[in-house]
Order: C-alpha cells, then structure tokens, then sequence
C-alpha cells in the first residue's frame, strides 16, 4: 500500500497538542474540514478510544479559527495531525463529517 509511504506525509500540514486532549468529543468540525484517523474509526464504531486526532482540510481559514478556538498549538511530537485534502469532494456522503472509510482504514 503507497499511501502511508508516499502520500499521506506529503499531505501533513503541521503537529500540533491541545491544552484539553478531549477536546474533540463534544464538536463538530467546520464542514470544509473532516475527522480521519482514530476519531473517525471511534465515530463509527462506538467503542474505540482514540489517543490521536487526525483532521484533513484544504482551507486555512478554518483550520486556523479551529486552532485558535481549541488552544491548539503546534508541537512537532503533537499527537493532532492536521492534514490536506486530496481527494475530489462528494456530493452525497453517509457520514459528512468524515473522510471514506477507506481512508479511515487506511490511516
């Protein structure tokens, strides 16, 4: 599989750490920003305890308004990834504020 190796750090936008690591429980996303990783695989199945955040996002903006609201800041060990889009976005989606779960399985 190439997306680990190659893709996925090509995507990688910065690390950061919350001051409150719950941060993401009680939140949504901005809707040009979508949950991956462990807290999309916890989403869906209920029962999963993630330690890492992943959020992929293509528009500054937001991210930074997010950033800023959280208290995130960056840190190079961060156990928040924030990464770009690369994929072309659908129209009709079952879980909006989530990438595929493809991608969800494959982070």
């Amino acid at each position: 599989m190439t997306y680990p190796e190659q893709l996925r750090p090509r995507q990688l936008a910065g690390k950061y750490n919350a001051v409150e690591p719950g941060f993401w429980k009680n939140q949504d996303l901005p809707a040009e920003a979508f949950w991956g990783g462990e807290i999309a695989a916890a989403k869906l199945n209920k029962y999963l305890k993630p330690e890492n955040v992943t959020i992929y996002t293509n528009d500054e903006a937001v991210l930074n308004k997010y950033i800023i609201k959280n208290r995130i800041r960056k840190d190079p060990e961060g156990k928040i990834e924030i990464l770009k889009t690369f994929w072309i976005r659908e129209q009709k989606r079952p879980y909006p504020d989530l990438v595929h779960p493809i991608l969800i399985y494959a982070d």
